[in-house]
């Protein structure tokens, strides 16, 4: 698994490259923090197994950005030191 302990933020995870991108990074062992405007779709990435967290909403909203964000650190903060935490992957 190439992605094994890495965190990856993938915009636009619900469809097309976005999907696609998301699935092989899941099957590579990343830890997600995905974002869609469609809930069904990220809905559905959640059977990917592993680790996928996901935040709906039109990420050119400044409130869904934060979430975003937020939530990814969140998943950071149980797996690395308080000086490593940031994202290794932005989609």
């Amino acid at each position: 698994m190439r992605l094994e302990g890495k965190v990856a933020i993938i915009t636009g995870a619900s469809t097309g490259i976005g999907r696609a991108t998301a699935e092989g990074f899941a099957t590579e062992g990343a830890r997600l923090v995905v974002n869609s405007e469609s809930r069904e779709g990220l809905g559905a990435l959640a059977a990917l197994g592993g680790s996928v967290r996901a935040v709906a909403g039109d990420i050119s909203d400044e409130a869904v950005a934060r979430e975003l964000a937020e939530t990814a650190r969140g998943g950071l903060r149980a797996h690395r030191h308080p000086r490593q935490q940031r994202g290794d992957l932005l989609l």
